[in-house]
């Protein structure tokens, strides 16, 4: 009897081929809806010079187009690696149902320091989402 777990990964594990001979590292993803792919991805961050070119990023961006939706909520993401904080933010975006992950980070590293200000024209920006909400729920009802 066949692991379906362990075919939808065999296909994430092509895909990370794919991306190791590209010279990237070697992460692939897939999107499974009703035991059929409906997207593909792998890391192609320095071939494509896009920082958020990630397998889990590409996959979602497919599925979305072949769906014409972007809840994926009655779907599942098979990837080689834990997912990393940005697309683990894109998995719950999407309302993601199922993530499958092979391998364990070992370390979270951040390479990066931001500078930081906030509050920034902070009312009239709470003012327009706020008002926004308002308008849909009022066209809703």
């Amino acid at each position: 009897m066949i692991d379906m777990d362990e075919m939808w990964m065999q296909e994430a594990f092509k895909l990370a081929r794919q991306a190791e001979s590209l010279g990237e590292v070697p992460i692939g993803a897939v999107v499974i809806l009703d035991d059929e792919l409906i997207g593909s991805g792998y890391n192609c961050k320095e071939y494509n010079q896009n920082p958020i070119a990630h397998a889990e990023i590409i996959a979602i961006q497919e599925a979305v187009k072949k769906l014409n939706r972007w809840r994926l909520n009655d779907c599942s993401l098979y990837v080689t690696l834990e997912p990393c904080q940005m697309c683990l933010g894109a998995l719950i975006n999407a309302r993601l149902k199922r993530l499958v992950y092979a391998a364990k980070k070992t370390k979270t590293q951040i390479n990066h320091n931001i500078i930081l200000k906030t509050g920034v024209l902070e009312t009239p920006a709470s003012l327009l989402l706020s008002d926004f909400f308002k308008k849909i729920r009022k066209l809703k009802s």
